[in-house]
């Protein structure tokens, strides 16, 4: 792996942990706790986006424990490395659609 991925590796959850905290408080901030958040669109683009979140985490999770060794020992195969990197970018795509749509959807209220 080059010389950049550990200190990435190392960085990459606890930026994620604040990106979470900061869009959980935005969406409070929009909705508050009460709200029933099935009831607007901003709340289903929101419920959607964390689901979309805890898919992403999940597939990096299982990178982590099985790829990122693997490929570190050069013990895997191209083509599973490519659809590794296919499926995690469909998930960061949706992901990121998701946040323009939070951009362009009205809050309740």
């Amino acid at each position: 792996m080059g010389a950049l991925a550990p200190g990435f590796l190392r960085w990459a959850l606890p930026a994620v942990g604040v990106l979470v905290v900061a869009g959980v408080a935005a969406a409070l901030t929009e909705l508050g706790w009460s709200a029933d958040w099935w009831q607007t669109g901003y709340g289903r683009v929101v419920l959607a986006k964390a689901a979309g979140l805890v898919a992403a985490l999940a597939l990096a999770a299982h990178a982590r424990r099985t790829w990122v060794p693997a490929a570190a020992r050069h013990r895997t195969d191209e083509a599973v490395s490519l659809r590794r990197a296919v499926a995690e970018t469909l998930v960061l795509a949706v992901l990121l659609g998701l946040a323009a749509g939070l951009a362009t959807t009205a809050p309740a209220g």
